[in-house]
C-alpha cells in the first residue's frame, strides 16, 4: 500500500511543519474576530500560487486591472519552507 501525499509529507517535514501540534485555526479565528474581523471588509483578491509563472502571471493581471481602472496591490512571498537533505 502507498503512503498518502498527507504521509508523505509529514515524513519529509515532520507532523504539521514540525511543531508537532494539530493544525488549528482557532486562536487566528479568535484573534481576528477580537480585531473586529478585518478579512471581511478586504476588497476582492486575487491569490496565485504555485511554483513558477506568478511574477509573470501577477504583471499581467496587474496590467489588465489597471486598464479597468482598478486599484492594484501585490505582496510576493518567495516560499514557506525548503527541503533540504543529509
Amino acid at each position: 500500500m502507498s503512503d498518502s501525499g498527507a504521509e508523505k509529507f509529514e515524513k519529509l517535514f515532520g507532523p504539521e511543519f514540525g511543531h508537532g501540534k494539530p493544525f488549528d485555526l482557532g486562536r487566528l479565528r479568535t484573534a481576528l474576530e477580537a480585531l473586529g474581523s478585518p478579512q471581511l471588509k478586504l476588497p476582492p483578491i486575487v491569490h496565485f500560487a504555485g511554483t513558477n509563472g506568478k511574477g509573470s502571471t501577477i504583471a499581467f493581471m496587474r496590467t489588465l486591472a489597471w486598464g479597468m481602472k482598478l486599484k492594484v496591490h501585490s505582496f510576493v512571498k518567495p516560499h514557506l519552507f525548503e527541503l533540504r537533505t543529509l
